[in-house]
């Protein structure tokens, strides 16, 4: 298997450990000095990252991502996905609604030393933020 193909496959075992709720996998994945990048936020650390992936399980039941496509090159990999969501518990001060959620994301992953050692997440938050009633309101 080439470099570009096992970092491919590294990628997608992630994604299935999301999918999965798989904890440990994602240990065996993540390098120790993992960072997520998201919405200008960062989080340092693969313990960190796994306890944001706890928050949001609180709150999206069924969580399943379909991978639609991707692209590798190098040390890097990019997946277009869609997500599949039930808003089954609290979200940034919402109630749970139960509303079935369909929302589109990408990642970049940057892969070192056969590990996840980066990710780069770009949503579309607004359309899954409206889907629960949430509305996006700019500066006045």
């Amino acid at each position: 298997m080439t470099t570009t193909e096992g970092n491919k496959e590294l990628a997608r075992r992630l994604i299935r450990a999301f999918d999965e709720e798989d904890f440990e996998v994602m240990g065996e994945l993540l390098a120790q000095d993992f960072r997520y990048h998201q919405n200008g936020k960062v989080e340092d650390g693969a313990d960190g990252f796994r306890a944001m992936m706890r928050r949001v399980y609180a709150a999206w039941q069924p969580h399943r991502i379909v991978i639609e496509d991707e692209i590798a090159e190098g040390d890097r990999v990019v997946f277009r996905m869609t997500a599949y969501d039930t808003h089954s518990g609290p979200y940034r001060g919402v109630a749970a609604t139960g509303a079935e959620l369909t929302w589109s994301l990408m990642f970049i992953f940057r892969i070192a030393n056969g590990r996840i050692a980066e990710i780069w997440r770009a949503g579309d938050d607004v359309v899954r933020f409206e889907q629960v009633g949430l509305r996006i309101v700019g500066p006045s």
